[in-house]
């Protein structure tokens, strides 16, 4: 198994759509080859490693992750399944499917489990960190590294236990000053009988809705720093735009956050189109709650599928109809030979 970096404002963004985005979506990461090992540099171009399990984790590359090893303070949080990997020059493009949530109760055990050259501030010899020509401190070691397996971590989709890993995040710096996590439930296909309908699972990071029918999306926010009785973040507002005309919003775009907890929703009805159209679902922060938030926009591909039976049945009406015309039309002329002309 292995585990990725974020540490920069890009990778920390993709640490939140991580936490976000509901099993089967899929996520893109990018690394300079100088963060994978040169063992894995050669597997990876090639491809070999497709269909790997792989944990995702956040490496805390500010003065309070360090340890006194001089070790970056990793915090595991999801497992993927490693679907595509690419290499463009010196960058490589990992394409992630998103599964099971991973919690490690014990995350200086889990710490143990990495390689002797995982994340580390990079020390001249008399000891002191090394700074770039920007006076911030550089880091050596491997963000993308074999684990012996899993230990100390666990597999959940338990909302309980997501909880848990979004208060680990918040006590390190970089995720001090977010006001809010979010966690998107999925799409769900309203059915008559159904209570609260039928979840649609994204097929290969794609949510392939069928023509004619009502959806909702749900997506649940919290303030890890909140309590029963307590919230004191500004409100944060998030709009829900689909591809139109292929789909119709039926509810209001706009989501306002604006308490410690809440589950929100938005419903829309897909078109029923004479082909498969394609066009997509996108979430956008149109104002964050403060400067130093990171903005989760996610987007998710949607394809809207064909009904074949309809196709067929107006077909079938229609051309009865354009026949019906034609043959009052023959038998309307008395003299000629009705049946041979048809």
């Amino acid at each position: 198994m292995r585990w990725v970096r974020i540490g920069a404002p890009r990778y920390r963004a993709n640490t939140l759509q991580a936490l976000a985005l509901p099993s089967g979506s899929q996520l893109q990461f990018r690394h300079s080859d100088q963060l994978i090992p040169d063992s894995l540099r050669k597997p990876l171009a090639k491809k070999e490693f497709a269909d790997t399990d792989v944990i995702l984790g956040y490496v805390d590359c500010t003065e309070t992750g360090r340890q006194p090893d001089d070790r970056c303070f990793v915090i595991p949080y999801r497992r993927a399944k490693l679907l595509n990997s690419q290499r463009r020059g010196f960058i490589f493009i990992l394409t992630f499917e998103l599964s099971e949530f991973c919690l490690a109760s014990n995350l200086e055990a889990f710490q143990e489990t990495l390689s002797n050259n995982s994340p580390h501030w990079k020390l001249d010899r008399d000891g002191k960190s090394v700074m770039n020509s920007k006076g911030k401190p550089t880091f050596e070691g491997d963000w993308c590294q074999k684990l012996s397996g899993g230990q100390h971590t666990v597999a959940t989709s338990d909302f309980g236990q997501w909880q848990t890993i979004v208060k680990q995040l918040r006590r390190r710096a970089d995720y001090t000053k977010q006001s809010y996590f979010f966690l998107i439930e999925g799409l769900f296909c309203r059915k008559e009988g159904v209570k609260g309908g039928v979840l649609v699972r994204p097929d290969q990071g794609e949510y392939r809705l069928n023509p004619g029918r009502n959806y909702e999306f749900r997506m649940v926010h919290y303030d890890p720093d909140a309590d029963e009785h307590s919230g004191e973040k500004y409100s944060e507002l998030f709009k829900f735009y689909v591809s139109a005309p292929l789909m119709t919003l039926r509810s209001n775009p706009l989501l306002v956050i604006d308490s410690p907890y809440d589950l929100k929703s938005v419903h829309f009805s897909t078109g029923e189109p004479n082909r498969r159209e394609y066009g997509s679902l996108f979430l956008h922060s149109e104002q964050p709650a403060n400067e130093a938030d990171l903005v989760l926009d996610v987007y998710f591909p949607v394809s809207v599928k064909v009904d074949m039976w309809k196709v067929v049945r107006n077909g079938v009406i229609l051309g009865a109809l354009l026949t019906a015309t034609q043959l009052v039309s023959i038998f309307s002329k008395g003299s000629v030979d009705s049946w041979r002309v048809i």
